[in-house]
């Protein structure tokens, strides 16, 4: 069911997702990881709210949970442009030598003014990722649920000091 789920979220089918993702859990209550991926997945799909209450029960299983599981409260912070919680949870993200990390700092501290903390984490994503100006959205839609999100996300990066276009 993970398998499938995963397949379905990747292609947009929503309502197979949805159907699939929904057996994930019951088949394996204590797996901290699924839970935690499938709360991640379904928080992207926009559902935001069922996706953090996966991911705090995640942290109740495994307080040593990855800090990916910080994304959805984020992106739910973030998009209500409560820029300051949601820089907060970009600090917890902590995956290093993953682009969503450095990205999540600079859009969240771009949007604060925190001018050289959003730098800094600009330079963190183009030494992770040299090819982000050049096609923004490949990375930035890999976590914002739609093109609304992906807009305000690619605001806090410019806002960070990264030269990309965005409508």
């Amino acid at each position: 069911y993970w398998a499938l789920a995963l397949n379905f979220f990747f292609f947009f089918n929503m309502p197979q997702f949805e159907k699939a993702s929904a057996q994930v859990i019951p088949l394996n209550p204590a797996n901290s990881y699924m839970i935690l991926a499938t709360g991640l997945l379904i928080g992207l799909s926009g559902n935001f709210d069922e996706g953090i209450a996966l991911m705090e029960r995640c942290r109740e299983l495994n307080p040593s949970s990855p800090g990916w599981g910080r994304i959805v409260p984020y992106l739910k912070y973030y998009l209500a442009e409560n820029f300051e919680p949601a820089s907060n949870e970009a600090l917890l993200v902590n995956t290093p030598g993953c682009f969503w990390d450095p990205l999540l700092r600079a859009a969240a501290f771009g949007q604060l003014g925190k001018t050289e903390e959003a730098r800094e984490a600009a330079n963190e994503l183009l030494a992770l990722q040299p090819d982000f100006a050049q096609n923004p959205l490949r990375y930035v839609h890999t976590l914002a649920p739609g093109d609304e999100a992906a807009t305000l996300i690619l605001q806090g990066l410019s806002k960070a000091g990264l030269n990309i276009a965005y409508a």
